[in-house]
């Protein structure tokens, strides 16, 4: 009897250290099972904003950083022309000029978007050309600024892409023009040009517009003959278009796209008419801040320019037809 008493009070023992062992067992898998299942969530919820990041473009912050580097872009154009050893080369494709301060503007634009904005495309002038080496992070701390507002423009990255031109008038620029020299960045949203800034670095101006909705100017006659800015290299050409329709014209020969809209923003011409080949990267923030500003720029045949593809550059072969006050009137007359 006695053992027996024993053995007993030895197996509740046993069962009482089982269940014990059992309990700290299944209570430390559970609190194990939770730290992973938090985990989980937590690196489901960064995924996600990651994924929200990565899917999604804040467009107020992409314009406030896009308007910051194209002026330390600007920057980096007026010293290189200042260097006493300014090189032209030419594009062995075409023949064009191209200088050192194309490819470092292309490349302070381009490889700081990339570095700040992941799944934004990304057009460039120079986006065939080897870039210089460089360092992103200088510009990201001048740059990366941007405090977020809750009535932010979010916009989904698919539909948004780029254009940029970093050095617009290239020609001029190696010849020592350097008032017709631009930088322009343009924001598209589904092909529409929505924002647009053009930046002369040398006058140290900036003529910008973002997603703005003015109505269409009333489109009239100009009150005295005809401003018409045309570029230098096809100015006589356009000329004889000119001479037919409008006698009593002037005629400004200019280089640039962004100077001539320039010109037109700030009343020193009427009508910005290119009668050739011409590229997105040219037209694209004039397109935006114009149509903005209630003006409007298309092509000849008075087709309206689609940026969403970077497949066809050289959209419009029959030209351009821009004004920021009297483009009906003048489409009337110049259209093909």
């Amino acid at each position: 009897m006695k053992t027996n008493s024993v053995l007993m009070k030895l197996k509740s023992r046993y069962l009482l250290i089982s269940f014990f062992v059992f309990a700290v067992v299944w209570s430390s898998l559970k609190l194990f099972s939770f730290n992973i299942g938090q985990k989980n969530r937590s690196d489901q919820k960064q995924l996600f904003k990651k994924h929200i990041e990565i899917d999604n473009i804040n467009l107020n912050e992409l314009f406030h950083f896009g308007d910051c580097l194209l002026k330390e872009a600007g920057k980096k154009i007026v010293q290189i022309r200042k260097e006493t050893d300014f090189k032209i080369n030419h594009k062995e494709k075409d023949n064009s000029v191209v200088t050192k301060a194309d490819l470092e503007s292309h490349t302070i634009l381009t490889e700081t978007l990339k570095s700040k904005f992941k799944s934004l495309r990304i057009n460039s002038e120079e986006n065939d050309q080897d870039s210089p080496d460089f360092k992103v992070n200088e510009y990201m701390a001048k740059c990366d600024n941007y405090k977020a507002k809750s009535d932010d423009l979010i916009k989904a990255s698919q539909d948004i892409n780029v254009w940029i031109d970093p050095l617009d008038a290239t020609q001029e620029y190696s010849e020592n023009l350097i008032e017709y020299v631009t930088v322009m960045f343009c924001i598209t949203h589904q092909g529409i040009p929505k924002a647009g800034i053009i930046h002369n670095p040398f006058l140290n101006k900036t003529q910008s517009s973002f997603f703005e909705s003015r109505p269409m100017e009333k489109s009239s006659k100009p009150n005295n003959h005809s401003r018409i800015i045309v570029s230098r290299s096809h100015a006589e050409k356009v000329k004889e278009i000119i001479g037919e329709k409008l006698k009593d014209a002037e005629i400004i020969a200019a280089g640039g796209s962004g100077f001539k809209t320039l010109s037109l923003l700030d009343n020193k011409a009427d009508l910005y008419l290119h009668s050739s080949k011409i590229y997105k990267w040219d037209i694209c923030a004039p397109n935006a801040i114009l149509n903005n500003l209630g003006g409007k720029l298309t092509e000849r045949n008075g087709g309206v320019i689609d940026y969403s593809s970077n497949e066809e550059k050289a959209k419009s072969a029959n030209g351009i037809i821009a004004s920021l006050k009297n483009y009906d009137y003048f489409y009337e007359i110049f259209k093909l």
